[in-house]
């Protein structure tokens, strides 16, 4: 018993490493299918991310302390991480660290995460920001995609304290969540191949900090030919009487690419789908 809760130890502190987190406020948990719905709760405080971190994996370990060199790790047998209230959940999480810039800071550098029988269901992987209440996160919703393929990318300008990531969502499918517009969430709902997901956060000496989307990015697929779909249901459905044809939706948008910007403050700023795409509708109410 005391060799397995060091190696849980070992785990939690050494994926919060990885991930950029610092070692603070870690807590273990048994992993769980659901999460039970909350009530509306107050804008979460902003922080290292480390202070509401807790990690769980069913078996595998294979963690690589090195701090001063890349160094790849993983997470098996059914892996859930949760921070705040957002949960990422997977059969199995490969990743890679790598300092930050001219710091000793080693943070994400890449990271794959697969379905597999121990994770959320044996075909998909999970996303879900339904119960964040972080103010610069703009989607509230969830994300099954079969696999997902995390990088950091190269900082804008080699004096900014800021990590960059992309996240490819691989096999997505059918999503629905709320969007933040204007300070009111706004449901909507759609379908995409894939789906690019670009985040950024702040670094500081203790790690990650103030997470926050720039945007997501849907594509269609090309075989079969589909476009991506985005779509805001209408709030109040007219009658056929009253406008010649049923309004079941305010906008929708339709296109091989479509992206979803947010500002600075979380709230969408631009929905746009390119020059073959089509919007009907006003992307911003």
């Amino acid at each position: 018993m005391k060799l397995q809760a060091a190696l849980a130890a070992i785990v939690a502190l050494a994926a919060a490493q990885v991930l950029g987190l610092g070692p603070a406020g870690l807590a273990l948990e048994a992993p769980r299918a659901t999460d039970p719905t909350v009530p509306e709760r107050p804008l979460a405080t902003e922080g290292v991310m480390a202070e509401q971190l807790s990690i769980s994996a069913g078996k595998g370990i294979n963690i690589s302390l090195a701090s001063q060199k890349p160094s790849t790790s993983q997470l098996s047998g059914g892996v859930r991480l949760q921070y705040e209230h957002v949960v990422i959940a997977s059969e199995t999480l490969d990743f890679s660290q790598s300092e930050f810039a001219d710091s000793t800071l080693s943070i994400l550098s890449e990271g794959r995460l697969l379905a597999g029988p121990n994770g959320p269901t044996p075909e998909r992987i999970l996303f879900d920001t339904r119960e964040t209440r972080l103010p610069r996160i703009g989607f509230r919703g969830m994300l099954n995609p079969i696999a997902a393929h995390i990088t950091r990318k190269e900082p804008e300008s080699p004096s900014t304290r800021l990590a960059y990531f992309r996240i490819l969502l691989v096999g997505l499918g059918e999503f629905s969540g709320d969007l933040r517009v204007k300070a009111k969430w706004s449901p909507h709902e759609g379908w995409a191949d894939q789906a690019i997901i670009e985040a950024v956060a702040d670094v500081t000496d203790k790690g990650l900090s103030t997470p926050r989307l720039r945007s997501i990015t849907f594509l269609g697929s090309e075989q079969p030919k589909r476009l991506a779909e985005i779509v805001r249901p209408a709030q109040e459905v007219k009658s056929a009487g009253e406008s010649g044809t049923p309004r079941v939706f305010d906008m929708k948008a339709l296109g091989s690419q479509i992206t979803v910007q947010f500002n600075e403050l979380g709230e969408l700023s631009n929905i746009s789908s390119g020059l073959q795409g089509e919007i009907q509708g006003n992307p911003i109410p």
